[in-house]
């Protein structure tokens, strides 16, 4: 997903460092796509570095008239088309619920959960697109969690796929024709002019608050959800906590490290964020192989307050339990994959100075979560994976 990039050595020239980096401000700008700086120091850093020299570069950012026309004609050729909510930024997310909630919108709206739109009465989840047969497509924001509709999408050979994105395009579909629009909502144009082709049916909430789960992961997700308030700010870890959300949700402001890192950086992103709103709550639901592995940003000299830690602990990556091939792998291999842990989580919370509670009932959850500590909670979830994957299918059936 790189734009750009250049590397920096310490004997470059300040002319040339300022060409470089108009030229890269100016592709990044082109490309709508991230840069990546490398910056090479030679060791050792102990000396006195020279002292600072200022950098002069200007990138004149150049608006292009946003055209709409070759989007139009392919979509007109298109007997249906359905429209994709995929991540979604905060600010995005606001608009968005308020132009959905105002009636602004008289097509069915596909929302992946990650958009902050799916609690609306009005939206349904995009792995309902399943059951429909588009020609086209019109997809707004980031990438989609699920799978299962790219590949239902592909599969259909769509003719056209615009995506409106001001800074990146997902070309997930393998459409005939792809258009990436610089835009960050929805055209007034294209409802104008595609109404009758803009897919609308009837909104279907599946009732996923009223299955009776035994407690699980997914319990875990449920009752925690429930005991944060609305406009909170949730960081949901890869891979299985961020996907439980497709189940249970609520309006909060969403975080989730999708299509960056993996599993990595996950705490750091909310203990970073937590720190730069400290007057907010802060919530993170996180499974046990994405805590440990990055544990260490546990390790300031000052954790914010603000924040409570849900570990999903059900010793093992479970996500490759969730995946249809995995049964088809050897019990070797699918004993690599589960990766099974066995870390004391309270002995490793208590060398970084941290709040500890281990909860095994969902009552003992409830408790924890209304416990008042005077810094970072970390509240750890012990579950069985037997009983994990016999909720996530309970969950998939209903």
């Amino acid at each position: 997903h790189i734009g750009a990039s250049i590397s920096v050595q310490e004997d470059i020239l300040k002319l040339a460092l300022e060409e470089s980096l108009s030229f890269l401000s100016q592709q990044v700008l082109d490309k709508r796509a991230p840069a990546h700086i490398n910056v090479g120091f030679q060791e050792p850093l102990y000396d006195l570095m020279p002292k600072k020299t200022t950098m002069n570069f200007t990138v004149e950012r150049v608006i292009h008239e946003i055209d709409l026309t070759a989007a139009l004609y392919g979509l007109s050729q298109c007997d249906s088309i359905a429209v994709i909510f995929g991540q979604l930024s905060h600010e995005q997310s606001l608009k968005m619920r308020e132009d959905i909630s105002s009636g602004k919108y008289t097509f069915t709206c596909f929302v992946d959960p990650l958009s902050g739109l799916l609690d609306l009465p009005d939206t349904r989840p995009i792995s309902d697109l399943l059951s429909f047969t588009p020609q086209g497509i019109i997809s707004i924001g980031g990438q989609w969690i699920d799978k299962a509709p790219k590949f239902h999408l592909r599969a259909l050979h769509l003719k056209v796929h615009v995506h409106l994105d001001f800074y990146q395009s997902w070309d997930v579909t393998d459409a005939s024709d792809f258009i990436h629009i610089a835009l960050n909502q929805f055209p007034e144009e294209f409802e104008l002019r595609l109404k009758e082709q803009l897919i609308k049916t009837s909104s279907v909430k599946k009732g996923y608050n009223r299955v009776e789960l035994q407690w699980s992961d997914a319990l875990v997700f449920k009752t925690a959800l429930h005991h944060i308030s609305d406009w909170s700010h949730l960081h949901l870890a890869n891979s299985t906590a961020v996907r439980y959300f497709s189940f249970f949700n609520r309006p909060v402001n969403l975080y989730a490290n999708r299509g960056i890192s993996g599993i990595d950086g996950s705490l750091s992103t909310a203990i970073g964020a937590s720190l730069a709103r400290q007057k907010e709550r802060h919530f993170c639901i996180i499974g046990d192989q994405s805590f440990i592995y990055d544990s260490n940003a546990l390790n300031l000299s000052s954790l914010p307050s603000n924040l409570t830690i849900i570990i999903l602990n059900n010793s093992i990556g479970a996500i490759f339990d969730w995946l249809p091939g995995n049964r088809a792998l050897s019990s070797e291999t699918q004993r690599l994959f589960a990766n099974e842990q066995k870390v004391n989580f309270e002995s490793l919370c208590s060398s970084f100075g941290v709040s500890y509670i281990c909860v095994t009932d969902q009552q003992e959850l409830t408790n924890a979560m209304a416990e008042q500590v005077s810094g970072t909670l970390v509240i750890e979830a012990r579950t069985m994976d037997a009983d994990n994957t016999a909720a996530y299918e309970l969950l998939k059936r209903t």
